[in-house]
């Protein structure tokens, strides 16, 4: 029931009734993304579950500057992978968003010291 496209959802939050159209499909993704982490959980695998041995990003660039910074991002799954959950990090605005990238690569086994313009891995991710 949504009519035209994200980018002009996204645009229209400030639009009589815009905020109301984002929301909704806010709302109808986050419920996607939710059915889809129940359905890898309830999927055995090994030790663990799909979950467990997946890494799955879930977020937005969407800003209200099309800037890059603070983008809300989420990351599920990989406990059986060396990630740690359950917990809010805000990293600076001098770590690149790359850095994450470098640290899923070496959970899933694809070993790489950079990626981009990558600096490091996010230790602060993983199990201590």
């Amino acid at each position: 029931g949504f009519k035209g496209s994200l980018h002009n959802l996204a645009h229209g939050w400030n639009k009589p009734e815009g905020a109301e159209k984002l929301g909704r499909w806010d709302r109808f993704m986050a419920e996607q993304l939710s059915h889809f982490l129940d359905r890898l959980a309830s999927a055995k695998e090994g030790d663990g579950s799909l979950l467990d041995n997946s890494v799955v990003l879930y977020g937005s660039s969407n800003s209200n500057t099309h800037n890059n910074n603070n983008y809300p991002l989420v990351l599920a799954g990989g406990e059986q992978l060396g990630l740690e959950h359950g917990r809010f990090l805000k990293f600076g605005a001098e770590v690149p968003m790359s850095n994450l990238f470098v640290t899923m690569l070496n959970c899933v086994g694809a070993k790489t010291n950079s990626f981009g313009d990558s600096t490091g891995s996010l230790d602060d991710l993983l199990h201590a």
